[in-house]
């Protein structure tokens, strides 16, 4: 659930003990990680340091929901909402659930409560945004996106749902992004290829080969380029012609996923 890590806020109050915080943010590596069943172990340490319910209660949805168990996490969150109606980590969590299981109406509801409550939540107007794009608003929806983009200009779902509607304004984000990104001490290989393939995405739309065969090219290089890396090679192959490394990186990728499989 890749807006997961922005769709809750971990950061607890300055005179909480720092234990909270470690634990916290324990637990939401280990969900980013899918390391689902450890970070399950940990909820019981929120309980016992007095964290907020509804802290607690939208992570046991995020660990049910990343198992699979999608009516569970529904359930939880609903339940939840019936006493705490006006609780954005609720709110936030039940958008997510509904956008997950394409269910425009529901997730905008539900994030639209939440930017109510408070106008400066990112995370809510990003999900606002989404679901009303689907629900064919996209005006409305790109000024969601353009709000949430402004506070977290990294994130992939903005990005990604951007570059549908305003694909310009997307690619410009992105190529600032990857700057921002490779300007680190240590680069997050995940993060680059995640942001490399939306932006080759862009790229082949409006019919920049060169520039789309460019950024493979550099996937490549840096041995991360994926399945969704060499079906966009393929694509750009039917006008740069270059099918031999296109079919290279086809086979050598797929070799490797059945090696993990």
């Amino acid at each position: 659930m890749e807006e997961s890590k922005n769709s809750i806020n971990l950061q607890q109050k300055a005179d909480k003990p720092q234990v909270d915080n470690i634990i916290l943010n324990r637990i939401k590596q280990l969900i980013e990680r899918d390391q689902i069943n450890a970070a399950a172990l940990l909820i019981p340490s929120l309980r016992r340091y007095g964290v907020d319910a509804g802290v607690i209660i939208v992570l046991e949805a995020m660990i049910e929901f990343r198992q699979g168990n999608h009516d569970r996490a529904k359930q939880i969150v609903a339940d939840a909402l019936i006493e705490h109606p006006a609780n954005p980590l609720l709110l936030r969590m039940s958008s997510e659930i509904s956008l997950g299981e394409h269910n425009w109406v529901e997730a905008a509801k539900a994030a639209a409560e939440a930017v109510v409550l408070d106008p400066n939540d990112a995370t809510a107007k990003s999900m606002l945004g989404r679901a009303l794009i689907e629900l064919g608003y996209s005006e409305d929806g790109n000024t969601c996106l353009r709000e949430a983009l402004a506070e977290m200009p990294d994130n992939l779902q903005v990005l990604g749902a951007l570059a549908r509607t305003a694909p310009g304004e997307a690619e410009a984000a992105i190529k600032a992004a990857l700057t921002r990104l490779g300007g680190g001490f240590e680069v997050d290989h995940a993060e680059k290829l995640k942001l490399s393939n939306i932006l080759i995405s862009i790229l082949l739309e409006r019919g920049a080969f060169v520039d789309a065969s460019a950024c493979i090219g550099e996937l490549v290089a840096d041995g991360i380029a994926d399945l969704d890396t060499c079906l966009l090679a393929v694509h750009a192959a039917g006008s740069t012609g270059k099918w031999d490394e296109a079919t290279a990186l086809f086979n050598s990728t797929t070799r490797s996923l059945r090696h993990h499989a």
